[in-house]
C-alpha cells in the first residue's frame, strides 16, 4: 500500500462506490479497528452512506468522508505490518477453536495443530485477506 499523502489519494485505494466502502468496512472489521479508531459518530456516518449512496459523485461528500477512509486505511497498514501481532491475535484464535471442534468430533491428532505455524499462517491470511470466509 502507497503513502497517503493527502486526502484526495484515499480514492485511489478505496472505489467510491458502496461496494468499495462495504470492502474497507469489512476490512477494518476483520482488522478489528472499526471500533478502536472511530467515534460512534463517524460509524453511523459511515454505514449511513453505504446504506444510502451507490457510487459517490458529490466532492462535499468525498471531502468528509476522506478523513475517516484515511485513519481506517492508516490503522489497517500500520497493523498489516505486524505479523506476529497477527498470528497471536487472530490466528491462535481461530486455530484454537478449529481444533477444539476437530477434537469434539474426536480427531485427537488435531491437537498438534496448534503447534503448526503453517495452519495458524493459512488461518490469519485466510481471515484477514479473504472475504469473511472465516
Amino acid at each position: 500500500m502507497f503513502k497517503i499523502e493527502n486526502l484526495d489519494d484515499v480514492w485511489k485505494v478505496v472505489s467510491p462506490t458502496r461496494d468499495g466502502l462495504i470492502r474497507l468496512k469489512r476490512k477494518a472489521l476483520r482488522f478489528h479497528v472499526w471500533s478502536k479508531i472511530l467515534d460512534e459518530n463517524s460509524r453511523k456516518f459511515f454505514n449511513l452512506v453505504i446504506v444510502v449512496v451507490d457510487k459517490i459523485k458529490s466532492n462535499f461528500l468525498r471531502k468528509v468522508l476522506a478523513p475517516i477512509i484515511k485513519k481506517i486505511l492508516e490503522s489497517i497498514k500500520g497493523l498489516g505490518g505486524d505479523l506476529k501481532l497477527m498470528l497471536k491475535s487472530i490466528g491462535l484464535n481461530l486455530a484454537q477453536k478449529i481444533v477444539q471442534i476437530a477434537l469434539n468430533w474426536k480427531n485427537f491428532s488435531a491437537i498438534r495443530w496448534m503447534g503448526d505455524l503453517g495452519f495458524i499462517r493459512y488461518l490469519t491470511v485466510m481471515h484477514v485477506c479473504g472475504d469473511g470466509v472465516l
